[in-house]
């Protein structure tokens, strides 16, 4: 390829990724450049709405068509939505003049803020209205702007914003009206307390408002009253709600980070667990059956498969990085709007979770050496936790890598014997030194470098078995013979405890990448020789990973057949500790059992004998007044709190004892809670057990009891890892599920196709040559019909002091086109053909056409105009 030709012809690889997915496909409606904020779709019809007053419908099959009219000229649009009776309604700000006192001065005038100010419109299949709402800038019912909409089943459409006095205000400013089609009916104002409303999901008696400040409204739409669902300690703006056909509710926030909660009839609100390192805000939420998606920023979204496993959200492939502001349901697919003016459709269930593409797919081989060689970068878009990559680049039979070999002798009293042959996974990654470290009282395990695999052992206790069981649990080694299996290793102060195992080769045809983060780990970059067709593949090795209820994440031993099942139960006999304090040295205290009853008390003087308890910050406060409380009253307010089990006054107080704050102390901290949650592993089952105290032990307590779990007779540890994908969350038995299976170690292999051509396969002719002051160039494709060309673009251009200058530009569908080009001088001229896989090849001849002034010569031509009959064409 040309290095010049990149001036003219650009190849873009994420459209390639985000239209060759299979999953999400690529759609943006023609000349749309502004951001796309919110989408609606039912099974016949799709809406889609944005700055700049974008509107773009799509009937299915069809193509996306721009139905704006001048009438919404300067609005920013964020929700669009058909009725039942067929009425289209559009909502979202517009920004204008002052309309409220904004910097609080007592008058609206040009030193106040520019104002937004909500605007609906109505569309009636060919032109649009805006609709007037009888409320100015001081009505509780006035909006900034209205970013939601929902419409009944009997066509009565609902908007849903807020107002905004001023950028720093926090007043309340929930808006929420409906309209019936002639009036508006206030159903919310910012008098009733209620934060802005960002999204509405509904049903026939019950509309679900999701709200800024952390706040979730159910709305009876037939007694016309609102409740508050709120959820505790969480600090977020809910950004969208969902119900699914089992009436379960699922919310969608950002803060900080996106969260996604469930709401549960007794405890409200709680997250869920996401498989996903860090997770950006999320904007909105989907469902179609068992498959319900939530995405937001940078193109990130997640899905839930409620079929499989109900409680854990996965990471899905989208194709594009730009914000996603909207999902919607068109018909059996998903419809998401982008800031970056797309639209991707998800057209297949299943979400797909690994994929590769080559760029390009299809390119011109050049010699090298004598080899017409293409060289392909293959990118890998899976996801999940993966711990190797193994790459084959094309379709032929593969030899296994050559794997490299090492032997460890063992000195004992009759003198040096072989002890273990170890042959390692295959590859020159293979080839380093292994070295058998002596570590005091620890659990055998093994350290990997890219260089060196150490295995730390207790010397003279570790058996030959043991250290086999250990290395092929590592990524180290493939296979492992001990001579003596139960006699135990003893660390020498020879050379025999240190063996390089050497010898492996990497097969050609073969790449295999361990890493797991870095700017190259997606990545391989291989030259295929010859023409041809070639399949590359990627098989993911998955980590052998499973989840107990979706709270806690538990990674085993890098084994293909591990079926190790993990129980959490409860014996019903409370192994908790209970924390225990002297306040005074006068009253014994004695909290609940469990860790939360480690609490500061303090007595706190006060002059209201009505005063009560406070819990705040971990510190329970207790009134007391001076000379007048008694250790009896003090009792009683503490055995009056959830967090106390017993207080009794110490002899020789008695309950009628008065309390002496000054000779007295005030304070004391309540100290020795625990949580109970007592790991043992059955190697007869390959069962671990977890034994907790059922609303008392937290997921921190069963992870930490987890990663301590070991073979008792080898004393290796049963898992490499253990994750609380939520936090301190406390277990009730009842309300989990309580067991887990680890699946052993999981492969999976995708392929894509690269196509190698000659730089002969692409041709194009051209006439004339040369002509006098003007020529109509006759273009047409001379390609080989196997590169199955869709589009073909030339442009005819010549180097210039500053660079090239482009004379003309032209672009057809069947290969055959014709451009005029004046001005005198010597043009090349470049071919871009777009293939059916979506890549590109280009080519360029130099020099080709020449245009000569009027008087050049007799043998010149005087001009050429309208192509040659029978110019050359494949097509």
């Amino acid at each position: 390829m040309q290095k010049r030709l990149t001036l003219f012809f650009t190849a873009l690889l994420c459209l390639h990724a985000s239209s060759a997915l299979g999953v999400w496909n690529y759609e943006r409606p023609d000349g749309n450049s502004s951001a796309l904020m919110g989408c609606w779709s039912d099974e016949s019809v799709s809406y889609t709405v944005g700055f700049n007053g974008a509107v773009f419908r799509r009937h299915m099959d069809g193509a996306w068509t721009d139905i704006s009219d001048p009438t919404l000229a300067g609005a920013a649009l964020f929700a669009i939505q058909e009725t039942t009776t067929g009425a289209v309604y559009a909502s979202g700000y517009r920004l204008g003049t002052p309309r409220f006192d904004s910097n609080d001065d007592g008058q609206v005038n040009a030193d106040d803020t520019q104002s937004r100010y909500a605007v609906i419109f109505h569309y009636n299949g060919s032109a649009w209205e805006e609709l007037s709402t009888p409320y100015d800038p001081e009505s509780p019912f006035f909006a900034s702007s209205f970013v939601s909409i929902w419409a009944d089943e009997g066509g009565t459409v609902y908007f849903g914003g807020g107002k905004q006095r001023s950028s720093n205000s926090d007043e309340p400013s929930g808006v929420f009206l409906a309209y019936d089609g002639a009036s508006f009916e206030p159903l919310i104002g910012t008098s009733s307390n209620a934060p802005s409303i960002n999204s509405i999901q509904g049903t026939d008696a019950h509309v679900y408002l999701a709200c800024s400040s952390g706040c979730m409204i159910e709305f009876d739409l037939r007694s016309r009253e609102f409740s508050v669902m709120e959820p505790q300690n969480y600090a977020v703006d809910f950004r969208g709600v969902w119900k699914d056909t089992d009436n379960t509710l699922y919310a969608v926030a950002e803060g900080t980070y996106g969260y996604i909660f469930r709401y549960h009839d007794t405890r409200g609100w709680e997250p869920m667990a996401i498989d996903h390192q860090e997770v950006p805000p999320l904007y909105c939420i989907a469902g179609r059956g068992d498959l319900l998606i939530a995405a937001g920023s940078y193109g990130k979204a997640f899905y839930l498969d409620l079929a499989k496993d109900k409680f854990i959200w996965k990471e899905l492939l989208t194709g594009t990085q730009s914000h996603i502001n909207g999902l919607a349901m068109a018909g059996d697919d998903f419809l998401a709007a982008t800031s970056g003016g797309e639209l991707y459709r998800m057209t297949e269930k299943d979400p797909r979770t690994a994929y590769i593409l080559a760029n390009p797919p299809t390119g011109i081989g050049t010699l090298i050496e004598g080899t017409l060689t293409h060289q392909a970068t293959l990118y890998d878009f899976s996801l999940g936790d993966i711990w190797k990559r193994e790459w084959r680049f094309d379709n032929e039979p593969h030899r296994d890598p050559v794997p490299a070999f090492g032997i460890l002798y063992s000195s004992t009293a009759n003198g040096v014997n072989t002890a273990i042959e170890i042959t390692g996974e295959g590859g020159e990654e293979s080839n380093r030194e292994l070295r058998i470290t002596d570590c005091k009282d620890c659990t055998p395990h093994v350290d990997i470098t890219d260089t060196v695999v150490k295995l730390f052992i207790q010397s003279g206790q570790t058996t030959q078995n043991t250290i086999k069981k250990v290395l092929e649990k590592s990524t180290a080694v493939s296979k492992v013979t001990a001579r003596n299996g139960d006699s135990p290793w003893v660390i020498s102060t020879k050379e025999y405890d240190r063996v390089l195992l050497k010898g492996g080769r990497d097969n050609e045809n073969l790449f295999i990448n361990e890493a797991t983060s870095g700017d190259d780990f997606y990545l391989a970059v291989h030259r295929f020789k010859d023409r041809g067709t070639y399949e590359p593949s990627l098989t993911v090795y998955r980590e052998n990973v499973t989840f107990i209820d979706g709270m806690i994440k538990v990674y085993g031993q890098r084994t293909k057949d591990s079926c190790t099942t993990i129980e959490v139960k409860d014996d019903d006999v409370i192994q908790s500790k209970p924390a225990t304090g002297i306040l005074g040295d006068i009253i014994e205290i004695h909290a609940v059992h469990g860790e939360k009853g480690n609490i500061k008390i303090q007595l706190v003087a006060v002059s209201d004998a009505e005063a009560k308890p406070l819990l705040k910050d971990n510190t329970l406060y207790i009134p007391m007044q001076e000379g007048v409380t008694t250790v009896g009253a003090i009792i009683q307010h503490l055995t009056g709190q959830e967090l106390i089990d017993t207080a009794t006054p110490k002899t020789p107080a008695t309950e009628e004892t008065l309390w002496d704050s000054e000779s007295e102390n005030t304070s004391v901290i309540l100290e020795g809670g625990t949580n109970a949650a007592e790991v043992a592993y059955d190697p007869g089952t390959d069962t671990v057990t977890i034994t907790i105290d059922s609303g008392l032990t937290t997921t921190t307590n069963i992870a930490e009891a987890l990663s301590t779990a070991h073979d008792p007779v080898s004393g290796t540890l049963i898992f490499t890892g253990v994750l609380e994908v939520v936090w301190n969350k406390i277990w009730n038995i009842n309300d989990h599920t309580n067991t887990a299976t680890l699946p052993g170690m999981l492969t999976e292999t995708v392929s894509t196709t690269v196509h190698v051509v000659d730089e002969n396969d692409l041709d194009f002719t051209f006439t004339p040559t040369e002509a006098k002051l003007k020529a109509t160039l006759c273009l047409a494709d001379a390609s080989d019909p196997s590169l199955d060309i869709i589009k073909w673009e030339w442009a005819v251009f010549r180097p210039t002091s500053s660079g090239y200058e482009t004379k003309a530009t032209v672009k057809s569908e069947t290969g055959n086109a014709e451009v005029t080009i004046s001005d005198l001088g010597k043009y090349d001229i470049g071919l871009q053909a777009t293939l059916k896989d979506g890549s590109t090849l280009t080519m360029e001849k130099v020099d080709a056409i020449k245009i000569k002034g009027e008087h050049a010569g007799e043998s010149s031509l005087e001009g050429a105009s309208g192509c040659f009959v029978g110019a050359a064409s494949a097509r």
